[in-house]
């Protein structure tokens, strides 16, 4: 079976993916079977028009810690 079970859209923080446009390029694949995967991090970031800015979370080892990022 050729099946993709972890697909964010749009609609999850970390994608820009249009949900229509996974589906049409999931049926021009050839894919059997797919599964949206979004998801919202609550608390973890705010809107991009926050206008605080935006609210890093803090990052893990090796990572830069908490930031305020302004737009």
């Amino acid at each position: 079976m050729f099946a993709d079970y972890h697909i964010h859209t749009e609609f999850s923080d970390d994608s820009d993916y249009p949900m229509e446009e996974t589906v049409k390029d999931a049926v021009r694949m050839g894919l059997e079977e797919i599964c949206f995967t979004d998801h919202v991090d609550y608390g973890i970031k705010r809107d991009i028009d926050d206008p605080r800015g935006i609210l890093c979370r803090n990052g893990g080892p090796g990572e830069p810690g908490r930031t305020e990022l302004k737009t």
